[in-house]
């Protein structure tokens, strides 16, 4: 575990990412938090097989998106997402897009055609696939793309771009309305795994806030011997990181006693301990 250490002022402040703490010193360590959001699946590798792959799937609506309709002959939709700092994309991310597509002719001499155009995948402005529609989709159907894992391979670009587009130049002759819809239950399965945080004060208030699509998430402990004593310097802290990270970082408070009996998921978010090890039970470990 590494650590950066500053001079603190009277009180003691344990930032956590990590676990230990020293009197007199705020110190940085960090831990990788396990995503355990609700709304989206994990499967994390198992402890008895090192090398199974965390897998972690999240939908377009998750993200924020709904129905998504192009309409012929042309048209394009955007979707960004951010990767938490310290995920590494160990292969190729699986993505199922749940498509539908209806045309319609506005000539009824005219036949429908042979081809309706063209679906085209980009991440991050570079063509990953593109594929016909010899067909409508009625009822929606299922596609398959897969983003090559080395899309993902650098470790200081978080934030990516999805673009699904429909080009359907060769019907602009023919009378039609037609429209191709991207549905929000349309899913990413991302397998990656975790690259330790490297504490860094000037990059502050990172890793905290990341605005990825994990929650960011900060537990503070203050020790239930002396709670009041560090109210104060805890209450400051928070006001801090709250402007910082614009009210976007959830904080949670609890006692060094009561640690222990929080559920999982806050025990796995960076720790902000407030104490000293004859005050604070999580620093005498």
């Amino acid at each position: 575990m590494q650590y950066l250490q500053t001079r603190a002022s009277s009180f003691l402040v344990l930032i956590l990412v990590g676990m230990f703490f020293f009197a007199g010193v705020l110190q940085i360590a960090a831990q990788d938090p396990t995503p355990t959001p609700s709304t989206k699946t994990e499967t994390p590798a198992s402890a008895t097989d090192v090398k199974q792959t965390p897998v972690f799937t999240i939908t377009l609506g998750d993200l924020g998106n709904n129905v998504a309709t192009l309409y012929s002959p042309y048209g394009s939709v955007e979707y960004t997402f951010r990767l938490p700092q310290n995920w590494d994309i160990t292969a190729d991310v699986l993505l199922r897009l749940d498509l539908s597509y209806k045309y319609a002719s506005l000539d009824q001499a005219s036949p429908l055609p042979g081809t309706f155009g063209d679906v085209s995948i980009d991440l991050d402005d570079r063509p990953v696939e593109t594929f016909q529609l010899t067909e409508q989709l009625t009822p929606a159907r299922q596609v398959d793309v897969l983003l090559p894992a080395a899309a993902f391979a650098n470790s200081r670009r978080f934030v990516h771009t999805l673009r699904v587009s429909l080009g359907a130049g060769y019907l602009c002759a023919l009378p039609h309305a037609a429209t191709l819809q991207v549905y929000p239950s349309s899913v990413m399965t991302l397998p990656y795994q975790l690259r330790p945080i490297e504490p860094d004060l000037a990059v502050y208030p990172q890793p905290f806030s990341q605005r990825s699509f994990m929650p960011d998430a900060v537990t503070f402990v203050l020790p239930e011997t002396a709670f009041n004593a560090y109210l104060d310097e805890a209450a400051s802290v928070a006001a801090q990181l709250g402007s910082l990270t614009f009210n976007r970082t959830a904080i949670t408070v609890t006692t060094d006693t009561a640690f222990a009996q929080l559920p999982a998921g806050l025990q796995k978010n960076h720790l902000f301990i407030f104490g000293t090890p004859v005050d604070n039970q999580l620093l005498q470990q």
